[in-house]
């Protein structure tokens, strides 16, 4: 069995509708400790991503500012989580 406290799940978004992911991160549950979301639009309101998830868990953001690519945006997720 996995130790959840250690699980931490890295979503790469472009462009979605912040609402939709939100739906999509609360049927994550009590399953990951830290949600590390990788945005790689032009947008650059990290605080939107923890207003979402409205404090139920520990959200880290890399706000790319443009595009970088899918290997990019998993590999800057991946780092932060490793953190």
């Amino acid at each position: 069995m996995y130790d959840a406290q250690q699980v931490f799940a890295v979503i790469l978004v472009y462009r979605l509708d912040p609402a939709a992911v939100a739906a999509n991160i609360e049927s994550l549950g009590a399953s990951v400790r830290a949600l590390v979301v990788v945005d790689n639009s032009d947008c650059r309101d990290a605080d939107r991503w923890n207003v979402l998830c409205g404090g139920r868990r520990e959200v880290l953001t890399v706000m790319n500012g443009t595009n970088t690519g899918v290997a990019a945006g998993w590999n800057a997720g991946i780092r932060l989580a490793l953190k």
